[in-house]
This record gives C-alpha cells, sequence and structure tokens, in this order.
C-alpha cells in the first residue's frame, strides 16, 4: 500500500519519464571511478552548488557526495524554477535529508554580486550537476 502511493506521487510529480529514472535509480547504482577522490576532498567541508540539489551528487548518483559533505550552499538563478518550484533566500537549501540545510542564493548572472567576504570564504570546494 504504501509502495503504491509512493510511485502515484512520484508519477504525479515527475511523470512516467521521472517515474522510470526512480526505478532505474532504485535498481543500479554506479560511481564514476573518481568518486572516492572526491567524496575525501569533500568529506566534512563547505561547499557551494550552482543550480542544486542534483541527483549526480546524491545517494545513488555518480558522485555521491552530498552525505558525506559538512554543508552544501546553492545559487539558483530564480526564485521560481520549473525543477525546483518556489526557491526561498536564507538557510533554506535542503541537500540531504538527514543534514542541517545550506544556505540558498539567488543570483542571476547579469546581477551584480550580493556576497559578503563571509559567504565566499566559507566554500572550500564548487559543484555542479550540469551534466545530468
Amino acid at each position: 500500500m504504501i509502495l503504491s502511493r509512493k510511485i502515484l506521487a512520484k508519477l504525479r510529480s515527475a511523470g512516467v519519464a521521472g517515474l522510470l529514472e526512480a526505478i532505474v535509480d532504485r535498481v543500479r547504482v554506479r560511481h564514476l571511478a573518481s568518486a572516492k577522490l572526491c567524496r575525501r576532498l569533500v568529506q566534512g567541508k563547505t561547499g557551494l552548488e550552482i543550480g542544486g540539489p542534483s541527483r549526480v551528487f546524491g545517494q545513488r548518483g555518480l558522485v555521491p557526495i552530498y552525505s558525506i559533505a559538512g554543508e552544501v550552499d546553492n545559487c539558483t538563478f530564480d526564485q521560481q524554477t520549473i525543477w525546483e518550484g518556489k526557491v526561498v533566500e536564507g538557510k533554506t537549501f535542503r541537500f540531504n535529508r538527514q543534514k542541517p540545510p545550506g544556505k540558498q542564493f539567488l543570483l542571476e548572472a547579469t546581477m551584480p554580486i550580493r556576497l559578503t567576504p563571509k559567504d565566499t570564504t566559507r566554500s572550500v570546494y564548487a559543484l555542479s550537476g550540469a551534466c545530468e
């Protein structure tokens, strides 16, 4: 019963393609050869992701680092996106259910930079899942 509710919820939220993707993710887990190195580099550290959250960094992704990263901040271009819905600035970026949210920035390429020195010095790595 619970499984059928989850399947219907996924079908409604992501469509047939999203449901099929979720099934494939459950059945097949493959990581890049460099995933171990990437995990060592981000373990316990804070980073900045551009346009996240990205499946590629999730538990079953090619480079599963969300679970071991200290904190992940995110930068999105608008308050409303197709893939995330409503986006709110502040400590609202949920990259992993078991971790506190990272800081969400709303910046577009043509906007003046509003990051403070404190914001930029807290990140020791940058992520982008644009290859998805």
